[in-house]
């Protein structure tokens, strides 16, 4: 065979005598095992002595009577890589795998191959791309690129099997560093399905999220926001969450708006989160705002949001706003929990009020009153310095199964003098 250099003169290449017969000239792995996640097969000594490159065109050294020699062989890696993957995908329908294996076939075979291999069989269904990715993980020695763990999870969310998805991107999500959007652009660039790669990145929020990775959850949320991908509004739900809870309300409200500019929605879960946040900094204002918003657009309080907002009167001792609070949800069917009564009595109880506290505490129907309930009412009594009904209170709520642990009798010496 003749093939031309970079200088353009043509020298002939070397091959073994049964190849220069047919004219084929015969693959060579273009990556090594260890760099390209090939199926690792004990090599001849022949074999471990020749060095691969991944390189468009393959190096063969040629052995002859001159001399030894380096050339390029004139065979374009990608339209090898296309009939390998052919070969591969025949051998997995004809159910001969171990054929994969010999030293022919299995020395050849990169991730990439198994990666084109799976996303050829997704179309099909995701029985014969699984069984194979499984197949292949337990070979020994041999670990999945993350481009091929990626290419399975998008095939398994496409047919609906999100449970073994999750799980696979778990396990992916915590030592990859998936959140990194160099990262995310390679993988996303593999598996060309926006509403697939929407549904796994949101997937990957929530994970970074409950996780408390706070800082990746915002960057993937980011990445998706600014490559057009929609995020989920469960995700979104989370993330906001997430953002309150640790206090960064500030992030939270700028992530909020940004949901809202690529169309996401807010429903009852989002503005509960929303007037949550509002309660944890004190704002009456903006949770009253938030209250009407969602009225306007006929999403109806539920009895978190009522809570929530009884809650926060309390704190600010706005009682009267509180009790219209209470008797809008009842007007409403919504009837109120231990929760509802517990706010109240602690807002009775930190003025000192305990003969409202009290008689609230006795009001208490259709709900049970709990640990919460009981300390808060023992707490009240010390305050004002009623030892004999703290120590009745404490009585009772023991007798009811109730233990508060050590310290719940929040007195102090001066108080008691």
């Amino acid at each position: 065979m003749i093939q031309p250099t970079s200088t353009g003169q043509l020298r002939d290449i070397d091959l073994p005598l049964k190849y220069k017969r047919n004219g084929r000239i015969p693959l060579r792995p273009s990556p090594s095992p260890a760099s390209s996640n090939s199926i690792p097969l004990p090599a001849s000594p022949k074999e471990a002595s020749e060095k691969r490159l991944s390189r468009p065109f393959h190096l063969f050294r040629r052995h002859s009577e001159n001399g030894s020699r380096f050339l390029m062989a004139g065979l374009v890696y990608t339209s090898c890589e296309s009939q390998l993957v052919k070969t591969v995908c025949a051998i997995l329908v004809k159910g001969r795998w171990d054929n994969i294996l010999r030293p022919k076939m299995g020395s050849f075979v990169s991730s990439s191959v198994i990666n084109q291999a799976l996303l050829k069989f997704s179309p099909h269904g995701f029985s014969i791309s699984w069984s194979f990715f499984k197949w292949v993980e337990s070979i020994p020695h041999y670990k999945h690129s993350l481009q091929c763990s990626w290419t399975m999870i998008c095939v398994l969310t496409k047919h609906r099997h999100f449970k073994t998805a999750q799980h696979l991107l778990e396990k992916l999500a915590l030592k990859d560093f998936l959140w990194s959007p160099t990262v995310l652009n390679a993988v996303l660039s593999g598996y060309d399905d926006p509403d697939v790669n929407s549904h796994v990145l949101s997937w990957l929020v929530i994970l970074y999220a409950n996780f408390k990775m706070t800082p990746e959850a915002i960057q993937v949320f980011e990445h998706m926001r600014v490559c057009g991908f929609k995020p989920h509004l469960h995700a979104c739900t989370v993330l906001l969450n997430v953002l309150v809870k640790e206090r960064l309300t500030d992030t939270m409200w700028k992530i909020y708006k940004k949901m809202i500019k690529v169309g996401v929605l807010p429903n009852i879960h989002v503005y509960n989160v929303l007037i949550h946040a509002c309660c944890k900094s004190g704002d009456v204002e903006k949770a009253e705002g938030l209250l009407s918003e969602m009225e306007f657009k006929g999403i109806f309080p539920d009895l978190f949001t009522y809570n929530t907002l009884i809650s926060l009167y309390c704190k600010k001792g706005m009682h009267y706003e509180a009790l219209c609070v209470q008797d809008r949800m009842e007007r409403g069917g919504v009837c109120p929990d231990i929760v509802t009564y517990n706010s109240f009595i602690y807002s009775y109880c930190r003025e000192g009020r305990m003969r409202e506290a009290l008689g609230l505490f006795k009001e208490i129907k259709g709900t049970t009153p709990n640990q919460v309930t009981y300390t808060t009412l023992i707490d009240g009594y010390c305050r004002v310095n009623d030892l004999d009904e703290a120590l009745h209170l404490r009585d009772v709520m023991e007798a009811k199964g109730l233990y508060a642990g050590g310290g719940y009798l929040q007195c102090n010496s001066t108080e008691v003098m």
